[in-house]
């Protein structure tokens, strides 16, 4: 397997690491493993870096395994290894070398579908003016996907200003890019650039402008299509080319009034094609294109009042707006009705969407020990097709309230109570769709009670909740497609301090929910199921000291399902009962750190034993 490959070879180079004379920095190794019900995690990672007389050695290793363990030969590997060398010719220049390998493999499929990226490469890099890092490496790279072995060579450039003093002004900018050309004229580009200039006037006064341009192009081999050769395959191009800005400013309109504008534009534009003309594929006659248009602007005024009871309210008006255009033109002759065809799918995707909102948020200090916040929020969407063939168009309206009251009793009190409502209209423009408009209501409550202490904390809380979602247009009143869903929930935590070294801890949930058809204009429903839900997890912990300790308690889960009949009302359809003693293990000394937790889950279904699923959780960490 490539995984045990991989870690002997970590392993090796970090034997060579640490055997070089020289200060270590902040370096670690890590592996671990867990499993959970049927799905198995592995990870190994390693992190070591040394600099001494002869230069700078790194080296990172991040292993991810997956498995199933109720499919055979389920395994998946994730391995990516690189290490890196640089040796000073001066101050700010440096001879560079990188090497990486990445792997990402599945046992339980074809073996074409594996990847692989194997590359050396080697430049300068260095500093300017202790503002300004730079990296520019060239090298070859062998290359493995779906199948297909080719080599080719790989360029890679970074750069980087951190908080450049322009007159006050902070220059930030990055370049990052990596350029791989393949010997069967195969490609893989990114270039991302950004760009970002800011002031700090005060406190509540900044401005900051920030540009980016980010490309992307990538050729993917159809394996869908018979390929025709090793060296004549059926390939696709994409281009996916992306520029935005940003600007933000906030600033003092007068003593307790401040503003803030935060706006940006995005334009995305995608060209697909193909590197040859094939009869049997109709889209490699033609070239294909994105472009989307998208703009964002968020004004927002803040008004800060301290008169006898303090209040700071925010009003905000949003506006985003995105046009989305496809089309094609043709690059080898095409005749007219394929062509006409191809257009006229390409342009019932079109489409154009502006979303206004306005939100307001207040929060009131009554006293010291009273406080009251207010949320409300609106938020009008229109998304518009101009293609006759495509009937999405749509209005969405929606509104959301929420209030808040925090009672303070004392230091080790606090009482939380929220009412939360939210409404959401979804309108269909054309008829062929209207039977799907709707209304969606939510009313939500929750309170907590929190109890801090030196020795306890406690936090209960509870919520009810209704949902009611109705269609404007019932089919079929004995069948209604409208519906309702409830909860109840009651969740706690609590930890108490026995002893200097015995502490327990807990955490209960007990959950009711309903679901069943709704008859809105009656405001009547008709049950149709139920679920009760219960969960603990009680711990008894026992602390040899700061930095070991021991945990023993358990699980227990019970979740029953029942439906409602016209004749016996709800009875019971399945039940599912979990008992599963736990124990938990952690201990740090001198550099290594171990993280252990298990769970041996005895499962029960509908009163009669089912089986057995162990679950595990191992950590293991070594800081040199």
């Amino acid at each position: 397997m490539h995984t045990l490959k991989i870690i002997k070879i970590t392993f090796i180079l970090l034997i060579i690491a640490i055997s070089y004379n020289s200060s270590a920095e902040s370096n670690s190794i890590v592996i671990g493993s867990s499993k959970f019900n049927n799905t198995l995690n592995f990870i190994a990672n390693a992190n070591y870096s040394i600099t001494g007389a002869f230069g700078r050695f790194a080296i990172l290793n991040k292993y991810e395994g997956t498995a199933m363990d109720n499919i055979p030969n389920s395994f998946r590997d994730n391995e990516t290894l690189w290490t890196g060398y640089s040796y000073p010719i001066s101050k700010h220049l440096f001879l560079t070398a990188e090497a990486k390998y990445n792997i990402i493999a599945d046992m339980n499929i074809e073996q074409d579908n594996q990847l692989m990226r194997l590359s050396g490469i080697a430049g300068i890099s260095g500093s300017i003016a202790d503002v300004a890092t730079y990296k520019l490496l060239a090298g070859i790279e062998d290359n493995k996907q779906s199948g297909i072995k080719a080599t080719g060579s790989l360029f890679k450039a970074n750069a980087e200003v951190n908080n450049w003093d322009i007159d006050g002004y902070l220059l930030n900018s990055s370049l990052s890019s990596e350029l791989l050309f393949l010997s069967d004229n195969r490609s893989s580009k990114d270039i991302d650039v950004n760009a970002g200039i800011g002031k700090t006037f005060s406190k509540d006064e900044q401005f900051q402008v920030n540009i980016r341009y980010k490309m992307q192009g990538r050729d993917f081999v159809q394996n869908n299509y018979n390929m025709l050769s090793d060296t004549n395959r059926i390939v696709e191009a994409n281009v996916n080319n992306r520029i935005s800005a940003n600007i933000i400013g906030n600033w003092i309109l007068a003593e307790g009034y401040l503003m803030s504008v935060d706006g940006g534009v995005e334009n995305i534009n995608v060209h697909r094609n193909y590197n040859a003309l094939y009869e049997t594929i109709n889209y490699s006659y033609v070239d294909r294109y994105y472009n989307e248009l998208s703009w964002n602007i968020k004004a927002e005024a803040i008004m800060q009042h301290s008169n006898s009871i303090p209040v700071e309210s925010k009003i905000a008006i949003l506006v985003t707006n995105r046009n989305e255009q496809n089309y094609l033109e043709p690059r080898y002759d095409i005749d007219n009705l394929t062509l006409t065809n191809l257009q006229s799918l390409e342009a019932q995707k079109d489409n154009t969407s502006l979303t206004t909102g306005l939100q307001y948020y207040a929060t009131a200090t009554i006293r010291k020990t009273d406080t009251l916040q207010l949320k409300l929020s609106l938020m009008k969407t229109e998304y518009d097709t101009p293609s006759n063939a495509n009937n999405d168009d749509r209005d969405e309206l929606n509104h959301i309230a929420s209030l808040t009251y925090i009672r303070k009793f004392s230091k080790i009190l606090t009482v939380i109570a929220s009412l939360n409502y939210s409404q959401n209209h979804l309108v269909f423009i054309h008829k062929e769709r209207s039977s799907q408009n709707n209304w969606n209501r939510i009313l939500g409550l929750n309170t907590g009670v929190r109890i801090s202490t030196e020795k306890v904390l406690y936090f209960p809380q509870f919520e009810v909740l209704a949902n009611y979602s109705v269609y404007d247009f019932e089919t079929n009143l004995n069948k209604p497609r409208s519906y309702s869903y409830r909860h109840i929930t009651y969740k706690d935590t609590l930890s108490i301090q026995l002893h200097n070294k015995y502490f327990i801890s807990n955490k209960i949930t007990a959950r009711l929910y309903e679901q069943g058809k709704l008859y809105w204009s009656a405001f009547a429903e008709l049950p149709q199921q139920r679920n009760i839900e219960l969960s603990a997890n009680p711990m008894l912990y026992y602390k040899f000291n700061e930095q070991h300790k021991l945990g023993l308690g358990g699980r227990i889960f019970n979740l029953n399902n029942s439906r409602y009949t016209s004749t016996s009302g709800f009875i019971n359809s399945n039940d599912i009962i979990s008992l599963s003693p736990e124990i938990n293990y952690s201990i740090k000394f001198n550099r290594v750190t171990l993280n252990c937790n298990g769970w041996l889950e005895y499962r029960f279904q509908n009163s009669k034993f089912d089986k057995v699923i162990p679950n595990f959780y191992i950590n293991t960490a070594y800081n040199f």
